[in-house]
């Protein structure tokens, strides 16, 4: 049995992984036409993401399945994927209640939650699933692709399908260089974020558009949003050199927070809306995605 994954961000690549481990023939088939939420990353896993501070639905499953794939992927490919444990999640009181937070004036210190590297961990993926079964190709009508597919499209999906109820922001955010110390637990969440990703290399983020023409970087614009947001709780935040900014589109739900899969049409699977938890969810609704192409084939 064969199944094609069309789109190879983290979610994308999980749902390919696992459905090798089913004993399928995968093809993954990806393209740089549209930019995906895995191409502006924070890098940073937790189980609390959202303006809230609660704990995501299925979160503690979610976790241990990111984490779980994440160590594997790093012991197996040899990458540095994991660059620190610990996270601090600003203006979060609600979360005192939990067992890994510990409130320090005011803030979250999530010592159960990591920063990863996550162009490593894509390419970490591509290594485990094997080079030879990626194909770069743009998909504009369904009738191309024959037998099971898996969408695990981001912006993308929007020209392949009329789904309803899906909403699309887009975010840009910068990586630059600044000698300044992680906190002691490591990256900040708060209106924004700052990842530090090992060295002096920083990362800053993120806008959070919802009218834009484009998936285009705008660095004068992204500059001013992500200093104007961050600038009240994160001091030092100026003198960042060689910049190199970042564009994508998160897609999520209208009316929730978790991860859409669907199938649409016969051996067609929607695989979408991971919306700012992608890290999170990518690897349990990976499994899931798998789990119904196997079960939907009658195997």
């Amino acid at each position: 049995m064969s199944c094609v994954v069309v789109g190879s961000g983290i979610a994308g690549l999980a749902a390919a992984l696992f459905l090798q481990r089913k004993g399928l023939k995968v093809t993954i088939y990806s393209s740089k036409k549209k930019k995906a939420a895995s191409d502006i990353f924070a890098g940073i896993l937790y189980r609390y993401p959202g303006r809230w501070g609660k704990k995501s639905k299925y979160g503690d499953a979610a976790f241990l399945a990111a984490v779980d794939l994440i160590q594997e992927v790093e012991k197996k490919s040899a990458r540095k994927i994991i660059i620190s444990k610990g996270v601090v999640k600003k203006f979060a009181p609600r979360l005192k209640k939990f067992d890994d937070v510990v409130m320090e004036e005011g803030d979250a210190l999530i010592e159960d939650a990591y920063t990863i590297d996550v162009r490593a961990y894509r390419e970490g993926l591509k290594d485990l699933i094997g080079r030879e079964h990626f194909v770069e190709k743009v998909v504009e009508d369904l009738s191309q692709v024959e037998g099971w597919k898996v969408l695990a499209l981001g912006y993308g999906v929007k020209e392949l399908l009329n789904l309803p109820n899906l909403m699309y922001r887009k975010g840009q955010q910068y990586i630059g260089q600044k000698k300044v110390a992680p906190s002691k637990y490591g990256s900040i969440v708060g209106r924004g974020h700052v990842s530090f990703l090992g060295g002096d290399k920083v990362c800053l983020g993120s806008t959070y558009e919802t009218d834009f023409e484009d998936d285009s970087v705008d660095e004068a614009f992204a500059e001013y949003e992500i200093c104007k947001k961050m600038e009240p709780w994160y001091a030092p935040l100026g003198d960042v050199v060689d910049k190199e900014f970042v564009s994508g589109v998160r897609v999520g739900q209208d009316t929730t927070y978790l991860p859409l899969v669907e199938e649409v049409a016969e051996k067609t699977l929607v695989f979408t809306g991971l919306g700012s938890r992608g890290l999170l969810y990518h690897a349990y609704y990976g499994k899931i995605v798998a789990d119904k192409v196997v079960l939907g084939d009658g195997e």
